[in-house]
């Protein structure tokens, strides 16, 4: 029969047979139990996995000759399975073949490319596979058949790049990631840049493409991670690879410096320099350089301090150095980086202060000339004479005159500034002999006794650096009697009083102190003082109440040495007056009124009486109201508020409100007033108002309304 594979362990075989031979089957390799031996279409059972090779051999016995055919029959028992088929995104997985007892399995490759750990595992673990599609073989033989099953290992990894470390002396750069996503812009990648450490600003245009321009970077190391992920990926989880990149910003401080003193620099000037960078911030071994516009110096450390003299040789415009520092960091790879900062220096022009004073040497008193001889456009002129005066000129003035308060020797100085703040002073001595005292004036005064007055010195250069240079003698007499001394006065400024009339003289003389000598007096001059007499006001008035404004009253003059009269008859506006010299007034208006009289000689002496005691002006009727009371004073008529009647008041009423409006108290007795209290019970310190209506004897009525204040 023909070669056969089978799936069980038994089959019927198929031989052929011969007329008048004997057929046997035997077993030539493997196994099995022949059922038959001489049946050609004999049962066989038990097969063995594998190949079974049988023998059919017929044998004719009357010719003795006999033929043999094998059958090779394999019992294919068992299935080898190589495993799912794998999507990964990785170059190392673990394959999961199935396992046949007394087998001999190996795996093999097809196509692709991989590592295996072990062949001979069914579960091996592979690595290095190439990316792609990757064909294993799970071989398995056993009883010298091989069975074979193929696994496929689609590999979706990939290779990003985030470009090559950068080391940068400016926060910005851009970085260069590289992948799939470069040349294939689809649906099926997308990228993402990562900030693992350090920080980025800004992207430009954002972190999703491999390209961007970045800025605002972190001082010191930002590792950036450039992801790239596999959208499509058909396998579990994520298909993405990445790379990092680190960008290493060297960051240098932002120079700076200041100059020392900060002040406007007038030619020539040494200034020094401070380097202000931040210390915190400044890189170890930064070098700072330092240049003036026409010098350089090199190599400074950061605490230095740079100094250079600027000269100005022009008189009239500025010059302007222009002074730089650079800042020098030097870093890995031979990476330099510098930070740069300038700044201008002024250097203005100094003016020439000069002067020719005159006199140089003068006598006090005497006016004093400056001719200035200074730079003539120059901002300010200060002039300084020595003895605390000066004043400061915004333009040229060719002559200055001053005069000298005391005499000595001065320094005159003289300062000019031009526009830019530059300044020169120069200074000259000149010297004031001391001077002879003179009368600078007089006290010569007519005036009504009694005379009280001061009578002042008047001499002149009376003092020198703020100290008394005389001492004073005044000799007091009458005029007609020069030998007769009243008085002697030793101040320099003493108070007199005359008291009688008559002509008197004030004979001045001063003597110059000195610790050493005793000088003599020297006379001044003689003042005149004329002392008039003085009249005495006195009258008399009768009667002194009367009725208005039908009853007249009655002045009498009975004043001494007057010449004129002045009487005021006491009104409030001072309009009821008279010169007579003995005047009759009518009154208007009662009331008490004070009657003065003020008399006057043909000299303009003055005196004035007032009468202590008032007229008193009735008229038909009235009431007065007080405007406080205290309920309780121990005075007895301040405890009650209520009107003072002078006469004829035949009906009264009066109401008394507190500060809401309400009426605390009304009465219609004029006898009656206020305690205070309300229901016993004392009001507190407040202001009231009161309204009062009174009717007179003679029919007039009135009405009152005002404020008491109530006292506690």
């Amino acid at each position: 029969g023909n070669d056969t594979v089978v799936f069980i362990p038994n089959l019927t075989m198929n031989a052929q047979f011969i007329q008048n031979t004997i057929g046997t089957w035997s077993i030539s390799g493997g196994g099995g139990t022949i059922v038959s031996l001489h049946d050609p279409q004999t049962v066989i059972h038990d097969l063995p996995y594998g190949i079974n090779k049988f023998t059919w051999t017929v044998f004719n016995p009357l010719t003795e000759c006999q033929a043999s055919d094998d059958i090779k029959v394999i019992y294919n028992g068992f299935t080898p399975f190589a495993g799912e088929d794998q999507d990964i995104c990785t170059d190392t997985t673990t394959l999961n073949a199935n396992e046949v007892l007394g087998s001999q399995s190996n795996w093999s490759l097809m196509s692709g490319g991989c590592d295996f750990v072990n062949i001979t595992d069914p579960k091996t673990k592979i690595y290095n596979i190439e990316r792609g599609v990757n064909e294993l073989v799970w071989n398995v033989t056993k009883n010298g058949f091989t069975s074979r099953d193929t696994v496929v290992i689609n590999n979706y990894s990939f290779t990003v790049n985030a470009g090559n470390d950068q080391h940068l002396c400016e926060n910005e750069t851009s970085i260069n990631g590289s992948g799939p996503l470069n040349t294939m812009w689809n649906q099926d990648w997308t990228g993402q840049w990562i900030i693992r450490t350090g920080g980025v600003g800004s992207w430009n245009p954002n972190q999703n493409v491999p390209n961007p321009e970045i800025s605002g970077l972190s001082a010191d190391t930002s590792r950036l991670e450039w992801i790239v992920t596999r959208n499509n990926y058909p396998g579990l989880g994520v298909c993405k690879a990445s790379d990092i990149v680190n960008i290493i910003y060297h960051k240098i401080p932002e120079t700076d410096f200041e100059s020392l003193p900060v002040v406007t620099y007038c030619s020539p000037v040494t200034i020094n320099f401070l380097n202000t960078t931040s210390p915190v911030d400044t890189v170890a071994g930064t070098i700072y350089n330092w240049n003036f516009g026409n010098m350089g110096q090199a190599n400074h450390s950061w605490s230095d301090t740079a100094s250079y003299t600027f000269t100005n040789v022009s008189n009239d415009s500025i010059a302007i150095y222009d002074v730089t520092v650079i800042a020098r960091a030097m870093f890995v790879n031979g990476l330099t980086c510098t930070d740069t900062v300038s700044k201008e220096v002024t250097i203005w022009p100094v003016p020439t202060a000069d002067f020719y004073p005159y006199p140089v040497i003068g006598e006090y008193p005497s006016t004093n000339n400056v001719e200035n001889a200074s730079t003539t456009n120059c901002n300010t002129y200060t002039l300084d004479w020595g003895d605390g005066v000066g004043r400061v000129y915004h333009s040229f003035i060719a002559n200055y005159d001053h005069q000298y308060e005391y005499w000595g020797s001065y320094t005159i100085t003289h300062t000019v500034v031009n526009t830019f703040g530059c300044s020169d002073t120069v200074r000259k001595p000149i010297t004031l002999l001391e001077p002879v005292p003179a009368s600078g004036g007089d006290n010569d005064v007519e005036s009504c006794s009694p005379l009280n007055i001061q009578l002042y010195a008047r001499v002149t250069n009376d003092t020198y650096l703020g100290q008394e240079r005389f001492n004073y003698e005044w000799i007091i007499t009458k005029k007609d009697n020069v030998g007769d001394t009243l008085d002697v006065l030793y101040t320099k400024n003493p108070i007199f009083t005359f008291v009688d009339a008559g002509t008197y003289l004030a004979k001045l003389s001063v003597q110059v102190k000195n610790d050493t000598v005793v000088n003599p007096y020297k006379f001044i001059r003689n003042d005149t003082l004329v002392v008039w007499p003085v009249p005495v006001a006195s009258f008399t008035v009768d009667p002194m109440q009367v009725m208005a404004p039908v009853q007249p009253i009655h002045c009498y003059n009975n004043s001494e040495n007057a010449d004129e009269s002045y009487w005021n008859f006491g009104l409030d506006d001072n309009s009821a007056v008279s010169t007579e010299k003995n005047p009759m007034y009518y009154y208007t208006e009662e009331g008490n009124y004070y009657i003065s009289l003020e008399v006057k000689t043909k000299f303009g002496c003055r005196d004035r009486m007032v009468m202590e005691i008032p007229v008193t002006v009735l008229g038909q009727g009235n009431i007065v109201l007080p405007t406080a009371f205290i309920p309780e004073s121990e005075l007895e008529s301040n405890q009650v508020f209520k009107p003072i009647v002078k006469r004829n008041v035949v009906e009264f009423n009066m109401l008394i409100f507190n500060r809401w409006g309400e009426i605390v108290f009304e009465t219609e007795d004029v006898n009656q007033g206020w305690n205070g209290k309300v229901n016993d019970v004392l009001y507190p310190q407040d202001v009231y108002v009161y309204k009062v209506i009174v009717k007179y004897e003679n029919g007039m009525e009135e009405q009152f309304v005002g404020s008491v204040t109530l006292l506690r």
